[in-house]
């Protein structure tokens, strides 16, 4: 098992987690990722929708653990000359 991504906060430790959303109005609207920082998931789904949802809807919530930031830089990092 890969061990999450972390960061020190003002109030303890911060994961790094990727939300999955979508239009909660449009069955067309293609699902979009965003990531951010949160001391746990409530804290994250917190941090999404801010002062309100504003149509958007949650497919999923989760962690980004190193071997997804690992997947990134060995799978597109820029080609050399």
């Amino acid at each position: 098992m890969t061990a999450p991504i972390t960061k020190p906060g003002a109030h303890g430790t911060l994961y790094r987690y990727a939300i999955k959303y979508r239009d909660a109005h449009d069955p067309c609207c293609p699902e979009m990722v965003w990531h951010c920082w949160a001391y746990n998931l409530d804290h994250a789904e917190e941090k999404f929708y801010g002062d309100g949802d504003e149509g958007w809807r949650i497919v999923s919530l989760a962690r980004v653990s190193d071997a997804a930031s690992q997947h990134r830089a060995v799978q597109h990092a820029p080609r050399s000359s």
